[in-house]
């Protein structure tokens, strides 16, 4: 059976703090529609307490109990810690969503969740355990709303193309997810960053940050600490002959503000760049 109790849960747009949520916990796909009736306001939590998703169930599959809800809800699949071949799609009134970057590295993705304003991202991605998205097959897909991509709990970030460029296959004039800036948390306890700065399999001519903005939790001395290297544009690539300007990382002027940044620009025909 559901239980609803309140659970305390962080408010991803101003990640050093929290908010007290009301929530309710799901181990079965049969009690979702008691959850959905316990919702009483927009943000209250659906814990999906299980272990295991698959591509049947019904808890992340498009029309289903979820899709009642009067009101826009997060729903937290943290406790999934091992899930093969899963879409969260066609829930309208998905509002945030948090998820273990072990569950979103081969063919999962993303879609059609037009309410979808935040997406928390636990645990690390690396160039070698990379997401889904790394060529035309992109992760997020018409996710219209999308405000933020909250990286937590991680020691590496993989910032490339499935996950924050998202143009439409076929026509570079139009994004499938938020044309507005998308802002991308990467926490203090990163100590890599692994950037792609070249999208050739979309389009030679696009800026791959359109539209995004990195935010680094912590101060300028901790974002010096962080090593930050270029990742290739595709596995079969042997050169890195490709250079495309420099990516804007803000960071914390340790009052909370977040309007100053380095630069990292990344240096023809290596891996490696400097940050100034």
């Amino acid at each position: 059976m559901t239980t609803a109790d309140s659970i305390v849960v962080d408010d991803e747009n101003t990640p050093t703090k929290g908010k007290l949520a009301f929530g309710v916990y799901v181990n079965s796909d049969s009690f979702l529609s008691d959850a959905v009736a316990r919702l009483s306001q927009d943000g209250d939590t659906i814990v999906y307490d299980t272990t295991y998703l698959n591509s049947n169930n019904l808890g992340i599959n498009g029309s289903n109990a979820l899709n009642g809800s009067t009101y826009k809800y997060h729903m937290d699949l943290t406790k999934a810690t091992s899930a093969s071949g899963f879409k969260v799609s066609g829930l309208d009134k998905l509002q945030k969503l948090s998820i273990n970057a072990s569950c979103l590295v081969s063919g999962e993705e993303i879609k059609n969740c037009s309410n979808l304003e935040t997406l928390c991202i636990y645990g690390s991605f690396s160039s070698t355990n990379k997401p889904n998205g790394f060529g035309q097959t992109n992760m997020i897909k018409n996710c219209t709303s999308l405000q933020n991509i909250v990286f937590k709990d991680a020691t590496s970030v993989y910032l490339v193309n499935g996950l924050l460029n998202i143009w439409q296959v076929g026509n570079t004039s139009q994004r499938e997810i938020n044309n507005n800036v998308i802002n991308v948390y990467i926490p203090t306890t990163v100590t890599t960053i692994e950037i792609q700065d070249r999208f050739d399999e979309i389009a030679n001519s696009l800026n791959p940050f359109d539209h995004v903005k990195f935010i680094y939790t912590g101060t300028a001395q901790q974002l010096s600490n962080v090593t930050i290297k270029r990742a290739h544009t595709k596995d079969t690539d042997t050169t890195w002959s490709e250079v495309k300007g420099g990516v804007k990382i803000y960071y914390n002027d340790g009052n909370g503000n977040y309007t100053n940044y380095k630069t990292w620009t990344p240096t023809a025909n290596s891996p490696n760049g400097t940050l100034q």
